[in-house]
C-alpha cells in the first residue's frame, strides 16, 4: 500500500505502475483500488482511461465524504477504456463539473456517490447550470449501474444504428434535471442529444426521477416515482408496476401504477 497527497498523483503512479510491468512483462492485477482516506477537498484534473480488462476503484474510506471540486476545470471527469474494462466511483461527491465516459469500457459503476445536479449549487441553493448532465455518455456503450446515488441528468450521444442500446440500471437513488419546466431541456433526466429518445435500456427500481425519461426500452420500472412524462419507443417489450407516472406517459405495460 502506497499513500499520495492526490488523487492526481495516485492516478499517475498506478498508470506507471501498469506500464512498468508491460515493460517487465509482468502479470496485471485484474483490479485495483486507489482510496480515499480523509474528507478533503480535491480540485485534482482527473482523467482516466483504463487498460482492457481491467477493473479500477475510486473509493473513500468508511465514515469519510472526499469532495473533488472541478469548478474550474475546463474539462469533466473524464473516463474511457478498453474492450471489457470497468470503473467504479464509491462514497464520493463531485462537483463543478460532471462524468464523460467514452471508448470500449464494458461497465461504469456509481454507489453511494454524489455528482451535483446543475454542476454546483448557487448561495440560494439553486442549480447554476441547469442544461449540463451529471453523466455525459459519447460513442461508448458500457453497462451503466447506479445505486444509492444523487446525480442529475444523463445525456447519451451514440450510434443508433450498428450497436444495440446500451443498459442503464439505477436502484434507490435519485436523479434530479434541476429544470421546473417540465417540456424544456432542462428537464430531461435521460436523453439523447438532439434526438427524441436516448438509445438506452432502462431498469429503475426503488427511485425518484424528476424529469422526462425518454429512452428506447424499459426492462422494468418498479416501485419508483416518475415525476416528468415516461416517453418508451419499445412498448411491447418490458413492464412498470407498483410506480407513480405522470399521466400522458408513453410506456409498456402498466400493472398496479
Amino acid at each position: 500500500i502506497q499513500k499520495y497527497i492526490s488523487i492526481k498523483l495516485a492516478l499517475q503512479a498506478w498508470k506507471d505502475d501498469w506500464a512498468l510491468r508491460e515493460t517487465n512483462e509482468e502479470a496485471q492485477p485484474l483490479e485495483s483500488l486507489i482510496e480515499i482516506t480523509d474528507s478533503g477537498l480535491y480540485e485534482d484534473a482527473i482523467n482516466i482511461s483504463l487498460p482492457a480488462g481491467h477493473h479500477l476503484q475510486l473509493a473513500s474510506s468508511s465514515g469519510v465524504r472526499p469532495v473533488i471540486l472541478l469548478a474550474d476545470r475546463p474539462d469533466q471527469l473524464l473516463v474511457s477504456g478498453e474492450a471489457g474494462s470497468y470503473f467504479t466511483m464509491d462514497g464520493l461527491l463531485v462537483a463543478g463539473r460532471g462524468l464523460q465516459i467514452e471508448g470500449e469500457v464494458a461497465g461504469i459503476i456509481i454507489r453511494h456517490s454524489t455528482l451535483v445536479p446543475g454542476w454546483n449549487l448557487d448561495p440560494e441553493c439553486e442549480p447554476e447550470q441547469l442544461d449540463e448532465p451529471s453523466i455525459d455518455i459519447v460513442n461508448a456503450w458500457p453497462c451503466l449501474t447506479i445505486e444509492r446515488s444523487i446525480l442529475g441528468s444523463i445525456q447519451i450521444n451514440n450510434d443508433e444504428v450498428h450497436r444495440d442500446p446500451l443498459a442503464i440500471r439505477i436502484s434507490d437513488s435519485i436523479l434530479d434535471a434541476t429544470g421546473s419546466d417540465c417540456d424544456g431541456p432542462a428537464c430531461e433526466a435521460i436523453g439523447g442529444y438532439g434526438c427524441t429518445l436516448a438509445h438506452a435500456r432502462l431498469t429503475l427500481l426503488r427511485s425518484t426521477v424528476f424529469g422526462r425519461v425518454d429512452v428506447h426500452a424499459v426492462e422494468l420500472a418498479e416501485n419508483s416515482i416518475l415525476m416528468g412524462k415516461l416517453k418508451v419507443a419499445r412498448r411491447q417489450h418490458g413492464c412498470v408496476r407498483f410506480c407513480y407516472v405522470r399521466p400522458g406517459s408513453c410506456t409498456p405495460k402498466r400493472y398496479h401504477c
